[in-house]
């Protein structure tokens, strides 16, 4: 998956950065996320944006287009991302209408086998943030869907090159490691260490519902 060719990219290059570094898949960037189309832009953000350093003064452009709620595994979409008539008029990290800007909570299949429980929760707090998990039940992480980001030379290195290393021996383990599902969601915090999720969240979302959600699909009705 990506996270092993990013953080390969990190260890290699870790004396040597540029002073921005854009990590993207090999998807052609566009907006939308649906079946037919996996630009995974937002609203109006362009590649250029990443491109640019647009948010470079906090060393990183990372617009939130997902977020999980854990361990229950429930997601809720930023509507900029699934539907067109949403799209906000700005480029800016978090939906722009509040928690407004995001779908009801859901809950899917490959949440189920992917991205949920307390494996991945321990993952977070142990191999992410790597701080006690005493007093945190729960952590809410916003993300960019598709894992498109860009961050800064100093915000790579507010991290020591062992840190990347610890972290990329779990994503060579096998051909697709469980873990680089898990990092997709925890990209922000990786390079974020003095604002871990684990305290405080991205944006501002819907409240989680007490149960299990409704599916993708009727959440996407409901929206529509």
């Amino acid at each position: 998956r990506e996270g092993h060719t990013y953080l390969h990219h990190i260890v290699e290059h870790y004396d040597d950065l540029a002073d921005w570094t854009v990590f993207t898949q090999g998807s052609a960037p566009h907006w939308g996320f649906a079946k037919d189309t996996t630009g995974h832009l937002p609203d109006y953000v362009g590649f250029e944006d990443f491109v640019s350093g647009r948010g470079s003064r906090q060393d990183s452009f990372m617009p939130v287009t997902s977020v999980r709620h854990l361990p229950s595994g429930i997601g809720s979409w930023r509507l900029g991302l699934r539907f067109k008539e949403f799209r906000n008029k700005s480029s800016t990290i978090c939906p722009a209408d509040g928690f407004l800007g995001w779908s009801d909570w859901y809950f899917d299949q490959f949440a189920l086998k992917k991205i949920t429980g307390q494996r991945m929760l321990n993952f977070y707090f142990d191999e992410v943030a790597q701080i006690p998990r005493a007093g945190h039940e729960t952590v809410t992480l916003g993300y960019s869907q598709g894992a498109r980001f860009s961050v800064s030379r100093a915000r790579i290195r507010s991290r020591p090159v062992q840190y990347y290393q610890a972290l990329m021996s779990h994503l060579s383990r096998e051909k697709d490691p469980i873990e680089g599902y898990w990092l997709e969601t925890m990209w922000y915090d990786v390079f974020h260490p003095g604002n871990l999720q684990a305290f405080s969240t991205l944006c501002a979302y819907p409240v989680a519902p007490e149960g299990r959600p409704s599916v993708p699909e009727k959440v996407m009705r409901a929206n529509a």
